[in-house]
């Protein structure tokens, strides 16, 4: 699933990926190229049950990967490039 829009900076191919922040798990979308950026997007802490990580955890991982995407993805539109009707 790459829904991820080019580089605002330099136009390359982008990658969303999953990195360890100190303890916690966090995403953060990259250029291939540039390596410009997003924001590291830290998951919520993970809960732990006699069988493992729960579906709450999983779904908190989902929703931090798809918040960095979104961030990426969002580009600003100037006066001038809107369209009236």
């Amino acid at each position: 699933m790459n829904d991820l829009k080019p580089c605002p900076f330099c136009g390359g191919e982008a990658e969303s990926r999953k990195t360890n922040l100190y303890m916690d798990k966090a995403y953060i979308v990259e250029c291939k190229c540039c390596h410009g950026r997003t924001e590291f997007i830290v998951a919520d802490h993970p809960r732990l049950t006699p069988s493992g990580l729960d579906e709450s955890t999983r779904y908190m991982e989902e929703q931090a990967q798809q918040r960095a995407i979104s961030l990426w993805n969002r580009r600003v539109i100037y006066n001038d490039q809107r369209t009236t009707a």
